[in-house]
């Protein structure tokens, strides 16, 4: 079988709260992928294709995806880095693990997956 071009589509997508999302749709090695990206981001698809232009690259190139990243991963590099600083008595994680429960899977904005990155 030849070499297949990819990039998956688009559509914006209504929220009953009002906060509209663009749904990026894609395959790796046949299993259907999607990703939410906020409007409030990206306001045109213009721009979010742009935004995607690398990942669509590295999905062409059978390369692993950059990942989003998400409150979990920020909850897990605190845990790891920072709360073993702290003073027995303040390193309490069941309410960090309560967070995780509710928020791991949350995506953060674009703007702070920077800093979180760091």
């Amino acid at each position: 079988m030849g070499q297949v071009y990819q990039r998956g589509s688009i559509r914006r997508v209504e929220r009953a709260k009002g906060n509209d999302v663009w749904e990026w749709r894609y395959r790796v090695k046949g299993k259907m992928k999607q990703e939410k990206y906020s409007v409030e981001g990206y306001p045109t698809e213009k721009a979010l294709w742009k935004h995607l232009s690398t990942a669509i690259r590295l999905l062409n190139e059978e390369a692993p995806l950059p990942v989003a990243i998400t409150m979990g991963v920020v909850i897990e590099k605190y845990q790891r880095e920072y709360l073993p600083t702290l003073s027995k008595s303040t390193r309490e994680i069941r309410r960090l693990r309560s967070i995780a429960t509710q928020w791991g899977a949350t995506s953060l904005p674009p703007r702070l997956q920077i800093r979180a990155s760091m």
